[in-house]
């Protein structure tokens, strides 16, 4: 376990550093990542899983995972990590991302760091916010249309590997904890951990798939489906999925003359049907296929240059 050359890859561009889908192995060496990286002003990002825990889990524990004999990954799992690298941010100085956070309890421990006035940021996928573990059972209800009660198993649509992701989808109740940290500024940013996979690592038994799902094309959608339902303003939507994500990565645009556009247009209200033949992507890896979803995008300049136009 060593560092890689942090201050090189500073000076050709880079905005923050992290290991992808994996967190820092080891505390030594994430305290080293830390110090180094305060030097430089940059972010440690980090997927808060500890591997350990981890190994063996395919779904979120709960009564779900035990009706459906799935091994559970537990909270604790992404909490000792995040707790962890809290502490060594504060002993540090240095600037904190966690991504992809899951639980309620992971966003309580950003939400103490916060009030002690630690440079900690997170961000979490537009899954995590609206899709639960009860879609491993078949619903395709949103957290925010759950009942609480137990799920009826879809033997149609349960075991579908398309729900498999990585943190594994959690209960009702974080998702919806993750809905009211974004509404209040806990939760500063939607990164859709867009993971593209072939059928023939998802069209196989649950514990078998490839852990992701594509979210690109997606995020807005579920995003909207959020602010109809009353859970979210349209303006806290718009900053986590643009004017924030690019505030932590050092890019500070704005729409204003003599600024390069980089903008999207969309219709809130017009919907639209999740198919493969919509999607640009090079899979269709989403268990929101056939379902109708609002906003439809219009166009996109990036960087002032037309990209798309519907």
């Amino acid at each position: 376990e060593a560092l890689a050359d942090l201050g090189a890859m500073a000076d050709a561009g880079a905005v923050g550093f992290s290991d992808d889908g994996s967190a820092v192995p080891s505390p030594r060496l994430a305290r080293a990542a830390l110090g180094y990286l305060h030097g430089l002003g940059l972010p440690l990002i980090e997927h808060a899983e500890d591997a350990s825990l981890a190994t063996g889990s395919v779904m979120r524990a709960g009564g779900t995972a035990t009706r459906l004999g799935l091994s559970g990954w537990s909270a604790s799992t992404e909490l000792t990590v995040v707790e962890r690298d809290i502490a060594l941010a504060a002993e540090t100085g240095a600037r904190l991302h966690l991504t992809h956070l899951s639980t309620a309890a992971a966003l309580d421990a950003v939400r103490r760091a916060r009030a002690r006035g630690l440079a900690v940021t997170c961000d979490v996928t537009p899954h995590h916010l609206a899709l639960t573990d009860a879609w491993v059972a078949g619903s395709r209800r949103f957290s925010w249309e759950d009942d609480a009660g137990e799920v009826a198993l879809d033997a149609d649509r349960a075991y579908d590997g398309n729900c498999r992701v990585n943190p594994p989808l959690a209960s009702p109740r974080d998702a919806l904890a993750l809905i009211a940290g974004l509404a209040d500024g806990t939760v500063d940013a939607i990164a859709t951990d867009h993971a593209p996979h072939s059928q023939e690592r998802k069209l196989v038994p649950f514990d078998e798939a490839a852990p992701g799902l594509i979210g690109l094309e997606t995020a807005l959608s579920l995003g909207l489906a959020a602010v109809s339902a009353g859970k979210l303003e349209l303006g806290a939507l718009v900053a986590a999925l643009s004017i924030r994500p690019a505030e932590i990565i050092g890019e500070r645009r704005s729409l204003a003359i003599g600024q390069a556009a980089d903008l999207v247009v969309f219709d809130p209200d017009s919907r639209w049907r999740v198919e493969a033949s919509a999607l640009a992507s090079g899979s269709a890896n989403t268990p929101l296929l056939g379902m109708e979803l609002p906003g439809v995008v219009r166009l996109t300049v990036a960087e002032g240059r037309l990209t798309y136009r519907s």
